[in-house]
């Protein structure tokens, strides 16, 4: 029998079945439902992650607390699926449902996974409110789950921050851009840099949805984009040039030893560091400490209540400032 719901915690090979759950809003619950009755309706196989066979492999869900806008996206090893139209129409009757989209995972030998999209009915992205930003994401970007704590979490790297009206803020691994707005009205300019290109996209509508002229976004991979910065093969407008504080928020893994690096060699005179996952984390700091900039302070910010993750903020400065 097709289900669709959640891993059960330490399994990635099983699907738990839901009814219920206290944590999501119940229009996201109604989706999950609906997906669920249509599925067992055309009776296509579920993906089996062991035997590597099957045809539909996930559901994705993006919930906006501050608008009530929803999207879902289906994933299938297939390039189209039967009956998407009515799929389509039933979801349409979910309050604040705005899209579906369907994307084929395309897996190749010895090259990286690829998938081709295809917006089936309505809107490719969301609206958000954080602060005073109105923020679109689509998707595939990321967004902090915890929209209401994101402020609290954003108001905290503001602090460590601590800019001025003549910086330079470079935000690597800047998603939708929501860090690098919502600090560049204290800040002379900004570039915020991002590998996903309709996280891209979605910085550069947003900046300008929000009058922020001081940020420039760019698309490419963190490690090899400092590379090209540090040595010049990479251009960028005279201000953006050195900054003066870095922010970093990368995925959950952490930083590869050449970031950490090409971050000191770019000679900020602090370092804000937003991390979900403090075990890794941890690793970087020492790094950091290494090559000269040691921890100043660490805030945790209690992003996922009633578990046992935390998001931490922390301040690193130089120990010996630049001239």
């Amino acid at each position: 029998e097709i289900v669709v719901g959640f891993h059960p915690a330490g399994r990635w090979d099983t699907v738990m079945r839901i009814r219920d759950c206290l944590l999501l809003p119940t229009p996201v619950l109604e989706i999950r439902a609906i997906v669920e009755r249509w599925l067992r309706e055309i009776n296509l196989e579920p993906w089996d992650p062991r035997a590597r066979h099957g045809t539909v492999r996930h559901l994705t869900v993006r919930h906006a607390t501050g608008t009530g806008e929803l999207l879902a996206g289906l994933t299938s090893v297939e390039p189209s699926l039967p009956g998407l139209d009515t799929l389509a129409q039933r979801l349409s009757l979910v309050a604040g449902f705005a899209g579906l989209t369907h994307s084929q995972v395309i897996e190749a030998r010895d090259l990286p996974t690829a998938r081709r999209t295809q917006q089936v009915w309505g809107a490719d992205r969301l609206t958000e409110t954080l602060g005073h930003l109105r923020l679109e994401f689509s998707l595939d970007a990321f967004f902090q789950t915890n929209t209401h704590m994101a402020e609290v979490l954003y108001a905290t790297a503001a602090a460590d921050a601590g800019l001025r009206r003549d910086e330079v803020i470079w935000d690597l691994y800047c998603g939708t851009g929501s860090i690098t707005l919502y600090l560049a009205q204290a800040a002379r300019a900004s570039l915020g840099i991002e590998v996903v290109p309709a996280a891209v996209e979605n910085a550069r509508r947003n900046a300008v949805a929000n009058r922020v002229t001081s940020a420039t976004f760019m698309l490419g991979d963190t490690r090899r984009t400092l590379k090209e910065i540090l040595e010049g093969r990479r251009a960028l407008p005279p201000v953006l040039q050195h900054p003066d504080v870095v922010v970093l928020d990368p995925p959950r893994g952490g930083l590869a030893k050449k970031v950490v690096a090409r971050v000191a060699a770019a000679q900020p005179s602090r370092v804000v560091y937003v991390s979900c996952n403090p075990s890794t984390q941890a690793g970087d700091l020492a790094l950091f400490a290494e090559a000269g900039y040691p921890v100043r302070r660490v805030t945790p910010v209690d992003m996922f209540p009633h578990t046992p993750h935390v998001e931490t903020v922390v301040l690193m400065s130089r120990a010996n400032p630049r001239s």
